[in-house]
């Protein structure tokens, strides 16, 4: 079963994303009640999540994971605080920072095996791995960079810390997810 979100649990869902972070800044206890709550009202299966903070439209904060957890809720809640307080490439989020950030949910479908050639702008993320390498792009990504998709497979095996082209490698796994994307700023 897969999860179809309506538009009051993508808020629900952001809403819990901003507690998890505000608590954390307030150092209060993880509110696992709420959570439970939500998990009653959203049931399904997703691939995994990822959730990114911005901060004028600039990235503040992306951490994500496929289908750690059959609890989109409990993932939510842990993708936000990966984000704002556990993200390598940014400091940690600051208390005066919160009402600055606006926070992007994307709920993942399960990976596909794709081919280069079947990859859609604006419909696939991108999963790449080889050996002990690994990266993701998510669909938007290309979109916002104004990407083709040459540069989307380019960029992702960057990502992936591999040579441009790595994609191609007879070991190489290339899988694609497409995601149900929603923001603060597109619902409110």
């Amino acid at each position: 079963m897969e999860i179809t979100l309506s538009c009051e649990d993508k808020k629900i869902l952001l809403d819990l994303a901003r507690k998890s972070i505000s608590d954390k800044l307030q150092k209060k206890p993880v509110d696992s009640g709420l959570i439970s709550e939500i998990e009653q009202k959203i049931q399904g299966v997703c691939g995994g999540a990822f959730v990114t903070l911005k901060i004028n439209g600039n990235l503040r904060g992306c951490i994500g994971n496929f289908g750690e957890t059959k609890s989109l809720p409990k993932l939510i809640h842990k993708m936000a605080l990966a984000s704002a307080f556990g993200d390598p490439r940014f400091n940690q989020l600051k208390t005066e920072e919160l009402s600055l950030i606006e926070v992007e949910i994307s709920v993942l479908s399960e990976l596909f095996p794709i081919e280069p050639q079947n990859v859609v702008i604006g419909k696939h993320g991108l999963y790449l791995t080889l050996r002990n390498f690994g990266g993701v792009l998510l669909p938007q990504v290309p979109v916002e960079w104004n990407w083709d998709r040459e540069e989307f497979l380019e960029n992702l095996c960057m990502k992936a810390g591999l040579p441009v082209g790595s994609h191609l490698h007879e070991k190489a796994v290339l899988e694609g997810f497409t995601a149900d994307v929603f923001s603060e700023s597109s619902l409110h």
